[in-house]
């Protein structure tokens, strides 16, 4: 199952960012969704569970946009 993240403004206050340089999802896991960019659709998080991540928000590698977990 895929999830289209929420794109957001710079993290707010409890939120930290996690950003990669290379064109990879920044979390591989074992679930059964992936989180994927809410501007390019590029795959941020493969295989995790559903409310596994939460806290930080993800800066696409590919377009640069912030994405949050919902």
């Amino acid at each position: 199952m895929d999830i289209q993240m929420k794109v957001t403004a710079l993290p707010e206050a409890g939120f930290r960012t996690v950003s990669s340089n290379e064109n990879i999802p920044i979390f591989v896991g074992k679930g059964n969704t992936n989180y994927v960019c809410g501007n390019c659709e590029n795959a941020l998080c493969e295989n995790v569970d559903v409310g596994q991540i939460s806290g930080i928000k993800l800066v696409c590698p590919k377009c640069g946009w912030q994405n949050e977990f919902e």
